[in-house]
Order: structure tokens, then C-alpha cells, then sequence
């Protein structure tokens, strides 16, 4: 009984590790990096807005939903770090 006990809580252990070490190294990062990529998107966009306020060219551009690509990485780059992600 003892044998078949141990046997099951080291089998639970050794498919737990990996399972615990997958979701750290490979789920969480990915769910981190979808969702900051939403979160960069809607900051880009709200700066595309405050700088559309003095021109009127860009402010058509970000009726569209047009945002600029160094607004995005900026605001990418800052989400990752915050969650952990990027150095």
C-alpha cells in the first residue's frame, strides 16, 4: 500500500514540474505578450489622437485608427517590462 502511495506522489511530482514549467516559460509569457500588444495599440492610438489636435492631416489618419510604429514599440517594450518579460 505504502509502495503504491509513494509511486503516485512521485509520478504526480514528475508530471507537475514540466506542467508548472511550461506554463511559466511558454503559456504566461505568450498571454503576457498578446495582452500587451492590445495595450500598445490602444496607447499608440491615444497619442496618434493628442498629436491630431495641431495637424489636420494627421488627424484624419487617426480618425482610421492609424497609430505610429515608434509609439507602439514604446509602449510594447514598457508593458513587457512591466509584466516582467523584457529586461
Amino acid at each position: 500500500m505504502w509502495k503504491v502511495l509513494k509511486f503516485l506522489i512521485v509520478l504526480v511530482i514528475l508530471i507537475s514540474i514540466p506542467g508548472f514549467l511550461f506554463y511559466w516559460y511558454e503559456y504566461r509569457p505568450s498571454q503576457i505578450r498578446k495582452e500587451c500588444v492590445g495595450i500598445a495599440e490602444t496607447k499608440a492610438r491615444d497619442m496618434m489622437k493628442i498629436r491630431a489636435k495641431d495637424d489636420t492631416y494627421v488627424r484624419e489618419k487617426a480618425h482610421k485608427g492609424w497609430y505610429l510604429k515608434n509609439d507602439f514599440e514604446e509602449s510594447y517594450i514598457r508593458c513587457l517590462r512591466e509584466n516582467g518579460i523584457e529586461k
